[in-house]
């Protein structure tokens, strides 16, 4: 009976304090409420930079590797200055590893494009025909092109 009644007494008391310190009780409920919606709003990212992850795996396949040059600068290049560059005749022994199927060498650059009055920047890429298989990504207009 005593602890009933304890209890009772708590929320009595809570809510008497409830009542005189208005602003107080305001601000506490304001903030619970913002930590709330921000640990949703993290999650909510977390969860949309994983699916986005799962669709980037998915459309390249988990069996395709990316080897960019060295944007840094290495040890001994840093010493003459010179930058790390990779050419289409160090793609060639990598496709001779056993377990690789292809290997394709690209290189794209952003430059200004212009057709009669027309204006614009694009992506030239230059690549090899393997490209489209490798990546699987079909051309939405246009054709592939060579020299």
């Amino acid at each position: 009976y005593f602890q009933t009644m304890q209890f009772f007494e708590s929320f009595r008391v809570a809510g008497s304090s409830l009542r005189t310190h208005k602003v107080r009780s305001f601000l506490t409920m304001l903030g619970i409420i913002i930590g709330v919606a921000s640990v949703i709003t993290v999650f909510a990212m977390g969860r949309g930079a994983e699916k986005a992850t799962k669709e980037q795996i998915q459309k390249y396949g988990t069996n395709v590797l990316t080897l960019y040059p060295n944007y840094g600068r290495s040890h001994s290049a840093r010493a003459s200055g010179q930058r790390v560059r990779l050419y289409n005749e160090d793609v060639e022994p990598l496709a001779e590893i056993p377990g690789i199927v292809a290997a394709v060498p690209q290189m794209y650059n952003f430059t200004q494009v212009k057709f009669g009055n027309e204006v614009m920047y694009a992506r030239i890429l230059g690549t090899t025909p393997e490209y489209e298989w490798v990546n699987n990504s079909p051309l939405v207009r246009g054709k592939y092109f060579s020299r």
